[in-house]
């Protein structure tokens, strides 16, 4: 289509290098905006992964004081039986899904009278899932509870 002095309306037509530079450039910023995708999506799934190794974390450290609780109790009731103390530590930490050795359950004050106190402590490794890119494999807690021992049950 031609106006009156006979130029051509519409689009014109762009040398091919022009034209060629700008769907390069396009492209270029495509797979420069891939990616900054992809790090930013690795950023954020890591932030996720550590988020969740903390809830677990967490979780895992109130069953271990519930277990410590636990065995406190009983040792307040029956100071002399450390085999009950740990079998009440343990029952706790396993009806919640946590496995606890028994040798990481330590009890002072065991065989004392009414009115000393004894104290239960567990100690749990909680294996991280990110041990690897955070540093350590394992998180060492421990949880102890000291209560005052009443007296025997009859």
């Amino acid at each position: 289509m031609k106006d009156e002095g006979g130029r051509i309306n519409g689009p014109h037509p762009q040398p091919l290098s022009q034209s060629w530079a700008r769907r390069m450039r396009r492209l270029r910023d495509r797979g420069a905006a891939l990616v900054e995708t992809a790090m930013i999506l690795f950023l954020v799934l890591l932030l996720v992964a550590g988020m969740v190794d903390l809830g677990r974390a967490f979780s895992e450290y109130i069953v271990i004081g519930e277990a410590s609780r636990a065995g406190a109790r009983y040792g307040s009731m029956n100071p002399s039986d450390a085999a009950g103390i740990r079998a009440a530590a343990l029952q706790m930490a396993a009806n919640n899904g946590v496995a606890v050795a028994e040798g990481d359950i330590a009890i002072a004050g065991l065989g004392g009278q009414p009115g000393n106190p004894i104290r239960v402590t567990v100690i749990h490794r909680f294996p991280t899932l990110m041990g690897s890119i955070i540093g350590f494999e394992t998180i060492t807690m421990t949880c102890a509870t000291e209560m005052v021992i009443v007296g025997a049950v009859p």
